[in-house]
C-alpha cells in the first residue's frame, strides 16, 4: 500500500511538471527586434505563441515580411509570399508604432511570424498548420534604408491577449496573465566619428569662451 501511494505521488508530481513545461512553452511569447545595421534595417523574432484564446479564420497563401508603422503592421521571415494561418480575436496594444507606409522586406528566412492591427483588425498569423506553443523563428532584412525611411518610431510595443490556461500564463511586458507579441524597436546609436565631432566642437566652444574672457581682463 505504502508503495502504491509513493508511485502515485510521483505519478502525480512528473504529470504535473510536464503540465507545467508544456504550457510555459506553450505561452512564452513571440519578440521581434529591429534594428539598423550599416545601410540596412534587420528584424529578428523568436519564441512561441498560444492562440487558445484566439480563434482560428482561414488560411491563405499571399503573405510576405512586411512592416506598416502607421497601422500597427508587422510581419518577420521570408520576403516571398507563402501560406499562413489567421487568428483574430480581442488582442490589446498600441494603433501604430510610426508614421511609415507600408514597405515589403527584401529577404528573409524562417517562419512568417506576424501582427496586423490595419482597418480595424486584430489578427495574430503563423505559419500554415502552425501548432500553439511551438517555437518560431525568423529574420527579415530591409537593404538600403533607415528606422527613419521606414517611418519607424524607437521603442518597445507590445499587444496581449487572453488564453485559456491563464492560470499558468508568463506575465507578459506591462503586466497582466495573458500570451504577447512584441517589436522593440532599437533607436540607432550615433557612429564614433558624430562622437568625435561632438566633443572637438565642444571644446573649440569652450577654448573661445576662455579666450574671450581672459582677453576682457587683459583690456
Amino acid at each position: 500500500m505504502l508503495l502504491d501511494n509513493r508511485t502515485s505521488i510521483v505519478s502525480s508530481v512528473l504529470a504535473a511538471a510536464a503540465f507545467l513545461a508544456a504550457a510555459s512553452q506553450a505561452q512564452a511569447g513571440y519578440v521581434v527586434t529591429m534594428q539598423q545595421q550599416g545601410s540596412d534595417v534587420v528584424a529578428t523574432g523568436s519564441g512561441s505563441l498560444d492562440l487558445s484564446g484566439l480563434s482560428y479564420d482561414t488560411t491563405n497563401t499571399q503573405m510576405a515580411a512586411v512592416v506598416l508603422a502607421s497601422m500597427a503592421a508587422i510581419g518577420i521571415g521570408p520576403a516571398s509570399t507563402l501560406s499562413y494561418d489567421l487568428y483574430p480575436g480581442s488582442i490589446s496594444g498600441p494603433s501604430s508604432f510610426g508614421s511609415g507606409s507600408i514597405t515589403f522586406a527584401s529577404s528573409g528566412s524562417g517562419d512568417i511570424t506576424g501582427y496586423f492591427g490595419a482597418f480595424g483588425y486584430t489578427d495574430i498569423y503563423v505559419p500554415a498548420g502552425y501548432v500553439s506553443g511551438s517555437s518560431l523563428s525568423g529574420s527579415s532584412t530591409w537593404s538600403g534604408t533607415t528606422l527613419a525611411d521606414l517611418g519607424l518610431t524607437p521603442g518597445t510595443y507590445t499587444w496581449t491577449w487572453s488564453t485559456v490556461m491563464l492560470p499558468v500564463a508568463p506575465t507578459a511586458p506591462g503586466g497582466g496573465a495573458t500570451d504577447f507579441f512584441t517589436l522593440q524597436i532599437v533607436a540607432p546609436t550615433p557612429e564614433p566619428s558624430t562622437f568625435g565631432l561632438f566633443a572637438l566642437t565642444a571644446a573649440g566652444l569652450t577654448l573661445g569662451g576662455y579666450l574671450r574672457r581672459r582677453s576682457a581682463r587683459v583690456v
